[in-house]
């Protein structure tokens, strides 16, 4: 199990209800924790890339992931 916490700019939270609602699917979870942060549980390192790579697609260079468990 992989898990990331991302906190994005006020700008950028308009998009984070849609983009959670998105990645939730068997292998993620999603939940946005508050207006500008979410959280994401993957199964796996393959499920994570995934979502990182969805992450890097749909949001600006202004995000910080940390890695809460690798």
């Amino acid at each position: 199990m992989k898990a990331i916490k991302v906190e994005v700019s006020e700008e950028e939270c308009i998009k984070l209800g849609s983009l959670v609602s998105y990645l939730n699917d068997g292998d993620v979870f999603a939940y946005q924790t508050n207006r500008t942060t979410f959280i994401a549980v993957t199964a796996g390192e393959t499920s994570m890339a995934y979502v990182q790579t969805i992450i890097a697609a749909r949001l600006s260079d202004e995000i910080e992931i940390t890695d809460l468990r690798r």
